[in-house]
C-alpha cells in the first residue's frame, strides 16, 4: 500500500514538473512569437529603408534572426507532432506547416543579416572621392564568406517556400507568403551578382568595356548612330584608364579589310566596308555589342570584356542626380539640357570634315565626361538614393543596355532583360524597328504612331494588320535631296530634312505575309538613283524571330503609312478545357519617343471575356486597349467559347453570365504588364 502512495505522489509531482514546464514553455513562447510578430511588422512598414535608416533596419533583422532561432529551440520537440496535426479542421494544414515556415524565416533572416552586415558599411560611410569603386571591390572580397552562406541560406528558402502547400494556409499566413514569393529569385540574384562584382570591376585582372555613345536624332536598331566610343578601363575597383573618342578615330580604312556592310546600308547609302559607327544594325544588342567588339579588336584593339550602349537620356539622368556641371573653358555651369545642347554644337562641321571635325567632336566627348566624372564622385547619400531608380528606369527604356563576356553576369541581364535582346518567346510578339539611312538627324521631327489588330475569330489560323505611320513634323515643305555629306550649316540644319527610313518589324517566327500596302519612293529621292518600290521582304530574325522589312522616304511636313497583314502562328494562343489565352509582348526600340499603340483584339462569334486588361474594354465581340510604348509593355488577356453554339438549326444558345476581373501592374524585370487576374 504504501509502495502505491509513492508511486502516485511520484506520478503526481511529475504531472505538476510537466504542467509547470508546459506552462514556462507556452509562456516563452508565447514571449517569442509576440516578439516576431511586432518584428515582422516593423521590416513591412519600414519597407525598403533610406539610408540612414539601414542601421535600425539591420538590428531589427538581426533581432529576428535570434527571435526564429529561439522559437525553433524551444519548440523543436514538438514540431515532429505538429507535422502531423493536417487533419484538423481548417487550421491542420497551417499547423502542419510551422516546420516548413520556422525553416523559411530561419533562412531568409540570416540571409539579411548576412547581406546587410556587407552592404552597411558601404552604404553608410562616404568613401572619399574616387575611392568607392575600391572600397567596393575590398569589402566584397573580405566578406565573401557571408554572401556564400546568404546565397546557401537563400537557396533553402526557396526550397522551403515551394514544399509548402501556400494555398492550403490560413490567409493570415498565405497572404504574406503571397508577398513574399515575387522577391524569393530576385533576392538570390542579387547575392550572385555581388559575388561576381569584384571580377567585374577588376579585382583580379583589369577588365576593359567598350562604351557605344549613340544620337537617337539619327535613329538606329539599338537607340541612334554611334557617334562617339569610350573604352572604360577598371582595375581593383578603380577607374585605370579613360579613352573617349569620336567613333571615326577608330576606324582604320587604309590598313583593314573590314567585312562588307549590311545589304541596306549598301543599297541606301553606299557603304562598302561595315564600320565601328555602323556595327549596330541588329535590334538584338547582344548580336550589335559581339559585332561591335569584333570590328573593335579588328582595328587591334584588346577585346572588351563587355559592351554597352547609352543614349543621351542616360546623360541626362546622371547629371540630374549630380546637378549642373562645369565644363572646361565654360562660365556658367550647364543643366542636362545645356550640357546636351552642347553636344549638338560641337557637331558644326565648319567648312570641312576632316581630322580636325573629329577631333572636335571628341574633344567636346571628353570634356563633358571628364566633368561628369568629377561630379559623380561627389554625389551625396540623397542624390545616390536618386540615381539607383533612375538607373533601373535607364535599363528598362534601354537608354543603358549591357552586354558581358562573363557568363553569369550575362544570364543575370537576360533575366530581367538588361542587356537589350529581342525575346520573341512562344506567343504573339511586336517589335517596330526604324534606322536613319539618310545621313541626317531627321528624326528630331518624326512622330510614330501605330495600330495593331489581331484576328482570333477562326482560332486555328489567327492573323495580324498592322498599320505604322509615320509624320514629319517639320512645317516646311523641303526637297528630298539625298546628300551624304553636309560642310555647312549647324546642327539644326542637319534635322532638317526629308526621313530616309529602313523599316522593320519584327514578329513571331512562322509568321506568313498576306498582304501590304507600303510607299514607293522616286529615283530622284534615292541614293544612285534608282526607284524603290517599297516592296516588304521576309527575313529569319534574333531568335528565331520573323522579319518584314521595307524601305521608305518620309518628305517633311507630310506623313507616310505601312499596312502589313499577316497569318500568326497558332501558338500565340493557349488553351485550357474551353478558356483561350491570349499573350502579347510588345517591343520598345531604343531610343524611341513614345509611340501611341491601339491594340484590337477580336475574339470568336459569343466568346466570353474571362479576363481582360485593366486599361481596356470590351464591345462588339472585341477587347480595344490604348497604349503608349515607350519601354516593353504585356497583354494578356483570356475568353471562353461556348461548346452548344450551333448545336441545332435555328437554336437560341443560353450564355451563361461570366465575371470579368482586371488588374494591371508590373513583373520583376520592370516590364510594364497590362494583364488581369481573377475568378469566374
Amino acid at each position: 500500500m504504501r509502495q502505491w502512495h509513492l508511486k502516485r505522489y511520484l506520478f503526481i509531482v511529475l504531472l505538476l514538473i510537466g504542467f509547470v514546464w508546459l506552462g514556462i514553455k507556452l509562456w516563452l513562447v508565447n514571449d517569442l512569437v509576440r516578439a516576431l510578430h511586432t518584428d515582422m511588422q516593423t521590416i513591412v512598414t519600414m519597407g525598403i529603408p533610406e539610408m540612414t535608416a539601414l542601421p535600425a533596419f539591420h538590428q531589427t533583422v538581426r533581432k529576428t534572426r535570434g527571435n526564429v532561432a529561439a522559437l525553433q529551440q524551444e519548440l523543436r520537440p514538438v514540431l515532429p507532432l505538429v507535422e502531423q496535426l493536417d487533419w484538423v479542421p481548417q487550421i491542420g494544414p497551417s499547423l502542419a506547416a510551422a516546420p516548413l515556415l520556422l525553416d523559411l524565416a530561419a533562412d531568409l533572416s540570416l540571409a539579411g543579416d548576412e547581406l546587410l552586415t556587407v552592404a552597411s558599411p558601404l552604404l553608410t560611410r562616404q568613401a572619399e572621392a574616387g575611392a568607392l569603386g575600391e572600397a567596393l571591390v575590398q569589402q566584397l572580397l573580405a566578406e565573401q564568406a557571408r554572401l556564400l552562406d546568404a546565397r546557401e541560406a537563400l537557396g533553402r528558402a526557396q526550397r522551403h517556400y515551394d514544399a509548402i502547400a501556400t494555398e492550403t494556409l490560413v490567409v493570415e499566413l498565405a497572404e504574406p507568403l503571397a508577398r513574399l514569393e515575387p522577391w524569393l529569385l530576385p533576392a538570390q540574384d542579387v547575392v550572385e551578382a555581388t559575388l561576381r562584382l569584384p571580377e567585374l570591376l577588376g579585382a583580379t585582372e583589369a577588365r576593359r568595356y567598350l562604351v557605344l555613345i549613340q544620337n537617337p536624332d539619327e535613329l538606329r536598331p539599338t537607340g541612334g548612330f554611334i557617334t562617339g566610343i569610350a573604352v572604360v578601363t577598371l582595375a581593383e575597383g578603380r577607374l585605370e584608364a579613360l579613352v573617349i573618342d569620336d567613333v571615326t578615330v577608330f576606324d582604320d580604312f587604309e590598313a583593314l579589310v573590314y567585312p562588307p556592310a549590311p545589304m541596306p546600308l549598301t543599297r541606301y547609302m553606299g557603304l562598302g566596308p561595315w564600320v565601328l559607327r555602323d556595327s549596330n544594325w541588329s535590334p538584338d544588342f547582344p548580336s550589335s555589342a559581339a559585332q561591335a567588339a569584333r570590328l573593335f579588336t579588328l582595328a587591334g584593339n584588346e577585346a572588351p570584356d563587355g559592351v554597352l550602349a547609352v543614349t543621351p537620356s542616360l546623360i541626362r539622368l546622371l547629371i540630374d542626380a549630380s546637378g549642373p556641371i562645369v565644363l572646361p573653358e565654360e562660365t556658367e555651369a550647364f543643366d542636362a539640357e545645356g550640357a546636351l545642347d552642347y553636344l549638338r554644337a560641337s557637331w558644326d562641321p565648319g567648312q570641312a570634315l576632316n581630322a580636325a571635325w573629329a577631333e572636335q567632336k571628341g574633344k567636346a566627348l571628353q570634356e563633358l565626361a571628364r566633368a561628369l566624372q568629377a561630379s559623380l564622385v561627389e554625389l551625396d547619400q540623397a542624390a545616390l538614393e536618386q540615381l539607383g531608380p533612375g538607373l533601373h528606369e535607364a535599363l528598362r527604356r534601354r537608354d543603358l543596355q549591357i552586354s558581358l563576356i562573363d557568363p553569369t553576369g550575362a544570364a543575370l541581364l537576360a533575366r530581367y532583360h538588361w542587356d537589350g535582346a529581342v525575346r520573341p518567346g512562344n506567343a504573339d510578339f511586336l517589335m517596330l524597328v526604324d534606322a536613319n539611312l539618310g545621313y541626317n538627324k531627321a528624326n528630331v521631327h518624326i512622330q510614330r504612331s501605330a495600330s495593331y489588330t489581331v484576328d482570333l475569330r477562326q482560332l486555328d489560323q489567327p492573323t495580324a494588320t498592322l498599320h505604322v505611320q509615320h509624320r514629319h513634323t517639320l512645317a516646311d515643305a523641303l526637297p528630298c535631296t539625298f546628300q551624304v555629306t553636309f560642310l555647312t550649316g549647324d546642327y539644326a540644319t542637319m534635322t532638317r530634312g526629308c526621313y530616309w527610313n529602313y523599316l522593320r518589324v519584327v514578329v513571331p517566327g512562322g509568321s506568313l505575309l498576306r498582304e501590304s500596302s507600303t510607299s514607293p519612293s522616286p529615283g530622284a529621292w534615292m541614293w544612285g538613283g534608282r526607284p524603290e518600290s517599297g516592296q516588304v521582304t521576309t527575313e529569319i530574325g534574333p531568335r528565331g524571330a520573323t522579319l518584314f522589312a521595307t524601305m521608305m522616304v518620309v518628305p517633311t511636313a507630310d506623313e507616310r503609312t505601312t499596312t502589313l497583314t499577316y497569318q500568326l502562328p497558332s501558338t500565340v494562343l493557349r488553351q485550357t478545357e474551353q478558356t483561350w489565352t491570349y499573350h502579347l509582348l510588345v517591343q520598345a526600340q531604343a531610343g524611341i519617343s513614345p509611340v501611341p499603340l491601339t491594340v484590337t483584339v477580336k475574339l470568336p462569334n459569343q466568346a466570353r471575356p474571362v479576363h481582360i486588361p485593366a486599361s481596356g474594354h470590351f464591345t462588339d465581340g472585341q477587347i480595344v486597349l490604348d497604349l503608349v510604348i515607350d519601354r516593353d509593355a504585356q497583354i494578356e488577356l483570356s475568353f471562353e467559347v461556348p461548346t452548344a453554339i450551333n448545336l441545332l438549326p435555328n437554336q437560341t444558345n443560353i450564355l451563361l453570365p461570366t465575371s470579368i476581373s482586371t488588374r494591371e501592374g508590373f513583373d520583376a524585370s520592370g516590364i510594364t504588364r497590362v494583364t488581369s487576374a481573377g475568378t469566374r
